[in-house]
C-alpha cells in the first residue's frame, strides 16, 4: 500500500514527513517536519486494516506511526510537555491545536483495546494535558482550534467587551 511505500523508518519509529513549509499565524515551519495529525490518521489507517485481515504487520506499521506521536518535539517526534500533562502537537511550535491531539489520544486507546499496552502511560498523560487545556478550548461561544499565545487572548477579551458594549 502507498503508506508502507512512502514511510520513513527511523529508530523503530515510522514516519510521513511533510514536504512542505507552513506559514501559522506568522510562524513559518520548513520542511521536513512531523504532524500528530497526519501520523494518527496513518495509524487509524494501519488498524482498520489490521481489524479488517488481522495480518499483523499493519497492527505493527500503527505502532511504528504512533511511537513518532508520542516521541517528544526535539527528538522528532509531536510530543510537548506542559505543566501537567502532555500534547500531541499537529505542528512541531507548541500551538496546541485541540483536534490533532484528541486524534492522536483515540488512536492510541484504539491500540490498547487491539492488546497494545506500550501506550499505555502516554495515553494517560495525554488525557492529563488535555484535561489541564481544556479550559482554553471554551471561548464562551464556540471552541478554539488551539491554545491562543497571550497577545491573542488579550484581543479576544478586548473584543469581546467591544462587542457586548455595541449590544
Amino acid at each position: 500500500c502507498w503508506l508502507l511505500k512512502n514511510e520513513v523508518m527511523e529508530n523503530g519509529r515510522g514516519i510521513w514527513p511533510y514536504q512542505y513549509s507552513v506559514d501559522f499565524r506568522g510562524d513559518v515551519i520548513q520542511p521536513p517536519w512531523v504532524c500528530s495529525f497526519g501520523q494518527s490518521y496513518a495509524a487509524l489507517a494501519f488498524l482498520l486494516w489490521f481489524q479488517h485481515s488481522q495480518n499483523s504487520e499493519y497492527l505493527e506499521a500503527a505502532c511504528r506511526a504512533m511511537r513518532t506521536v508520542v516521541t517528544p518535539l526535539a527528538a522528532g517526534g509531536t510530543k510537548s510537555f506542559l505543566g501537567r500533562g502532555v500534547f500531541f502537537e499537529e505542528l512541531p511550535n507548541d500551538t496546541h491545536i485541540f483536534n490533532a491531539h484528541l486524534l492522536s489520544l483515540i488512536v492510541l486507546h484504539k491500540l490498547y483495546q487491539c492488546g497494545v499496552v506500550e501506550f499505555q502511560n502516554d495515553f494517560q498523560e495525554g488525557i492529563i494535558g488535555f484535561e489541564y487545556l481544556a479550559s482554553f478550548m471554551d471561548s464562551g461561544n464556540w471552541s478554539n482550534y488551539d491554545v491562543p499565545k497571550f497577545f491573542d487572548r488579550q484581543f479576544q477579551c478586548r473584543l469581546s467587551r467591544n462587542l457586548k458594549e455595541l449590544l
